[in-house]
């Protein structure tokens, strides 16, 4: 087989095999062709997408570059469930859900990629704590299963390495928004894992990799199509990605405004699609109805039963607690609306912002809404605040932040995020749901 002639194949639409989807991904890994030429085929795929059973052969190609587990047979005789998001603004869930299912006895084993465009991702946002370990031995995850029911991992060379590298080329070159690849790389890393339920969270809205509902529910549907192929129930939720979810952006900002909910100091979206999802988890987990799946919820969050158990599996993965401490040295920027109406923001370039002062400046943090997005206010009422943080409590792992933040910095970063809101004198054309549609097998 040629590589040039499957990727100009590709770029004529016609369909591929297994064997030529194949021996594209494994030239890229054996380092046969380089970056350009492998841009050259996911562009094909980009330009002109994959069947159903292309986007299958794809996942597991994918899926069997590395190794696939069997948690049951390693001790694990919980429920394992492993959840996925899209990708958004603000959508730290899984900071929340993890911790919640873990307490209530359910089994979560999180592996997660990096960021993808402007959406942050959680093996970003668990990097904030100080020292803690997600690139483990297969062997010292479990433990911290069996022990902690929960545990965070990023995707390492054991598991889809050829999705690791595939994902990070895809952030390089902006081939993101595809609803084939997307597919692929969700599903080979979710099928590697080897849960019993795999929850997937599709994100849709001007904030999120799909933009429309009717790609939103393609999304959905391929997914369950490949799961329901290989025997897995799963569980698949459009939600909106119109407004950041929460009300903190930034990677620390995240992870805080997640402790702040778990210790039930804050009730906002994120904690309602966080308890939404849960639900349906424990629903399928323990064959109980709505109600007394969100009667178990509560309590745990009421009891911190939730909390204890997040700064449990923190600890068990050698992170430090300081995050969560009660108070903790963050300055904060006010920025004023301008004249009277209704609050709308570029949700994108919020997200793009924040990742990139976050990699710029050791002391940028992010942004904390002040307001409701779409609701009325006045001329001179606090909308956000940009918050920097001078005290240095060693929080990061790896500190990429190589510049200090002085005052013309500050006012330039004021001016930007200025031009992500915008005060309108109508209110938005339609009512944003929280959550758009569910599916489940």
């Amino acid at each position: 087989m040629n590589f040039k002639e499957i990727v100009d194949k590709k770029f004529a639409n016609k369909e591929l095999s297994f064997e030529e989807i194949k021996f594209c991904v494994d030239c890229y890994m054996r380092e046969l062709v380089n970056d350009e030429n492998m841009t050259n085929f996911l562009k094909a795929i980009y330009d002109n997408g994959m069947s159903n059973d292309e986007t299958y052969f794809l996942t597991k190609v994918l899926q069997n570059s590395g190794v696939s587990l069997n948690l049951h047979s390693m001790g694990i005789t919980n429920v394992i469930v492993d959840k996925h998001s899209t990708g958004g603004v603000s959508d730290s869930t899984t900071l929340i859900i993890v911790p919640l299912l873990a307490s209530l006895g359910i089994s979560v084993v999180k592996m997660s990629g990096g960021k993808l465009g402007f959406t942050g991702g959680t093996a970003d946002k668990i990097k904030c704590f100080a020292n803690l370990k997600n690139e483990i031995p297969l062997d010292e995850a479990v433990e911290i299963v069996k022990n902690n029911n929960g545990v965070f991992l990023t995707q390492s060379e054991e598991f889809a390495p050829a999705d690791k590298k595939i994902y990070h080329l895809r952030d390089k070159t902006g081939l993101v928004d595809n609803v084939p690849l997307i597919a692929s790389s969700v599903a080979s890393k979710k099928l590697a894992v080897g849960a019993d339920i795999i929850l997937i969270d599709v994100k849709c809205g001007d904030g999120a990799m799909i933009k429309d509902l009717r790609n939103a529910k393609k999304l959905s549907n391929l997914l369950m199509w490949i799961f329901k192929k290989e025997n897995k129930r799963c569980v698949t939720v459009i939600s909106q990605m119109n407004r950041p979810l929460g009300d903190y952006i930034g990677n620390e900002l995240e992870v805080y405004e997640a402790i702040l909910i778990l210790k039930n100091k804050l009730n906002n979206n994120l904690l309602k699609l966080s308890l939404f999802l849960c639900g349906l988890i424990v629903q399928k987990a323990f064959g109980v109805d709505n109600y007394e799946a969100y009667n178990l919820l509560s309590q745990s969050l009421k009891s911190k039963k939730a909390l204890k158990k997040f700064m449990d599996i923190v600890q068990a993965q050698g992170g430090s607690l300081v995050l969560f401490q009660d108070r903790i040295p963050y300055k904060k920027h006010k920025i004023k609306s301008s004249k009277s109406g209704y609050l709308f923001v570029n949700t994108a370039k919020l997200g793009e912002l924040c990742n990139y002062y976050d990699s710029v400046f050791k002391q940028f943090k992010g942004v904390h809404l002040l307001k409701p997005i779409f609701e009325f206010v006045e001329e001179g009422e606090d909308i956000f605040e940009i918050i920097t943080r001078h005290k240095n409590l060693q929080v990061e792992n790896n500190v990429l932040n190589v510049k200090d933040l002085t005052n013309e910095d500050l006012l330039e970063i004021k001016k930007q995020f200025q031009s992500c809101f915008q005060i309108r004198k109508k209110k938005p054309n339609k009512c944003f749901k929280l959550v758009e549609n569910v599916v489940l097998r």
